[in-house]
């Protein structure tokens, strides 16, 4: 149907473009009301992508996405750290 086949790594491949971007705004923590006007959207629309989002990633909330999106981010800067000590670089601020 033109989507990538998502692999249990990254479901997030199962969005439509119009949920991906619905889904980083969610992640952000924006409301719905800021999401439809921000995508010149209606609220009960955004309602619509973000059941579907929940149902694609396997999560059951807006909370679940925020937190999901929180443990990302500490992966990832702590990935970031890593490769900057590997390369040789100091840990110090």
């Amino acid at each position: 149907a033109g989507y990538p086949v998502a692999t249990n790594h990254d479901r997030r491949l199962l969005l439509s473009p119009r949920e991906r971007e619905v889904f980083e705004l969610l992640r952000n923590g924006l409301t719905n009301r800021e999401i439809a006007k921000l995508l010149y959207i209606e609220q009960s629309t955004v309602k619509v992508h973000a059941h579907h989002i929940y149902d694609k990633l396997g999560v059951r909330s807006r909370s679940a996405l925020t937190v999901q999106a929180a443990l990302e981010r500490s992966v990832q800067a702590t990935s970031a750290m890593d490769e900057t000590l590997e390369a040789g670089g100091s840990s110090d601020a």
